[in-house]
């Protein structure tokens, strides 16, 4: 919290958190094989516009955000390094 807290500061104008943790029963989680890192509670979705996602992204890397989703109406950001599988750090775009 006090790693997003300093996003927020640093990227200078409100966040609308569209998603953030997910138990696993949560129809995200629920369709997934492993649990996803919103389930870990170590992810947030940030509703913004793709100007504002180019400075969230650019602050969240320097903050040692290492798991970045664009989406056309939303940024994930995570910091989770508990799965081997997934190469960090990680940036895909959602379709």
């Amino acid at each position: 919290m006090k790693r997003l807290q300093k996003l927020r500061d640093v990227c200078g104008f409100p966040f609308l958190i569209s998603s953030a943790y997910r138990c696993s029963s949560h129809p995200e989680e629920a369709k997934k094989v492993e649990p996803g890192t919103h389930n870990y509670g170590h992810a947030i979705d940030i509703q913004a516009t793709p100007p504002q996602m180019d400075i969230i992204e650019r602050e969240a890397k320097k903050l040692g955000f290492t798991g970045i989703g664009r989406a056309n109406s939303f940024i994930h950001i995570d910091d989770y390094a508990g799965n081997a599988r997934i190469s960090r750090p990680a940036k895909w775009y959602y379709s």
